[in-house]
């Protein structure tokens, strides 16, 4: 059978890693990410969830089109911090190959044919 790679959270080693940096405070973590404390608050707390994303529209090969929603270069500039950050202290298991670096589904096809 196929096997399973889900961790509990409660035992998850980015978890671990987490608690060890101590991101007790919006301060804290604030800080942790290179932003100010306002704009954190001001991103968590203050701005509308409906405006964090733009909506477009693109045209498809096919004729339809195809409704894009993208994010604002605040929340843009944050996730890619975010990313960054969490790339810094998490490393993926074995198994795991949806967006890690490096990895694609033509590696976990691979695998999966050599079992």
């Amino acid at each position: 059978g196929v096997q399973t790679c889900a961790l509990p959270i409660s035992i998850h080693p980015l978890g671990e890693k987490m608690k060890e940096l101590h991101l007790d405070t919006r301060k804290d973590i604030a800080n942790w990410l290179g932003i100010s404390e306002k704009q954190l608050i001001y991103v968590l707390y203050v701005r509308k969830p409906e405006s964090y994303y733009r909506s477009f529209e693109i045209a498809k090969k096919n004729g339809g089109k195809r409704i894009i929603n993208a994010p604002t270069k605040e929340l843009y500039r944050i996730q890619k911090i975010l990313t960054f950050k969490l790339e810094e202290i998490y490393t993926p298991r074995k198994c795991v190959y949806g967006f890690v670096k490096g990895r694609s589904i033509l590696d976990n096809a691979r695998d999966r044919k050599s079992v």
